[in-house]
């Protein structure tokens, strides 16, 4: 059985460590700053999350599916792992809503070419998907922009008309909460649209699932979706790259 460790110890250790970590980090500073500054921010991050982990509550964020993909995190790697923000796809089959952590597989970018064997090119479909949503938000977006047009013609109309009429001010009164309600639903479609076109300007055309780099994280590492109005909230692979995955991970991880 392991020794308690008083408080004073446990702080020596502490200090010892951020000393280790701070010579460590000056000894290759020159030599690899970008290793350095991602590590530096990878710890604050860290840290960020560390602080955050006592109120996370994960069925604040919507209930994910397999074949969802999430922007996630993954933080500073070792060697070969998959580190930093990458797009990934939920493998669980029904992950528990309140569960604080899910299982998930890296996306990277690719053309096609030169495909590992653990892994499984997605072609386009991310990308296409992402591509629709815009197209149907934006579709949202006139209908109800045409919508309130139409509302603040029947606004004025009934203003102009109604003079000293009860009837006729009430409606008039209804009207405009219900065009102040339709503006504010205008500008989180806006907004939603804005978050999904900004999404796909920093995504890559050709995408491959690394199989072989299957992870359980915290729900607290995924940036996005988080709400329903989230960027990637809606993307979802196709069946059929579902099933290839499915098969991948069979051959990779299950005895036949």
């Amino acid at each position: 059985m392991s020794k308690t460790k008083t408080i004073a110890e446990i702080r020596n250790h502490k200090n010892n460590t951020m000393k280790i970590l701070d010579n460590y980090l000056e000894s290759i500073l020159n030599d690899d700053p970008k290793k350095v500054d991602l590590l530096s921010y990878w710890l604050h991050t860290y840290t960020n999350y560390l602080k955050f982990e006592d109120t996370f509550d994960p069925k604040k964020n919507i209930k994910y599916e397999r074949g969802d993909i999430v922007r996630v995190n993954l933080g500073f790697n070792v060697g070969s792992e998959h580190g930093g923000r990458h797009y990934a796809v939920v493998l669980d089959n029904n992950n528990n809503h309140a569960s604080p952590v899910i299982t998930i597989i890296p996306l990277s970018s690719s053309n096609g070419q030169n495909i590992h064997p653990s892994s499984v090119y997605l072609g386009d479909d991310i990308y296409q998907k992402s591509i629709a949503k815009i197209k149907g938000l934006k579709q949202a977006y006139k209908a109800e922009q045409h919508e309130i047009s139409e509302l603040m013609k029947t606004v004025k109309t009934l203003i102009e008309s109604a003079n000293t009429d009860e009837k006729q001010i009430a409606t008039a009164q209804a009207n405009v909460m219900m065009l102040t309600s339709k503006a504010e639903s205008l500008n989180q479609k806006q907004a939603e649209l804005q978050k999904v076109q900004n999404e796909i300007s920093r995504m890559k055309i050709g995408s491959v699932a690394l199989v072989a780099q299957i992870t359980t994280i915290s729900k607290i590492r995924i940036e996005d979706p988080v709400t329903i109005h989230g960027a990637l909230n809606g993307i979802k692979l196709s069946a059929e790259n579902l099933d290839s995955i499915n098969k991948k991970v069979q051959e990779l991880y299950v005895y036949s």
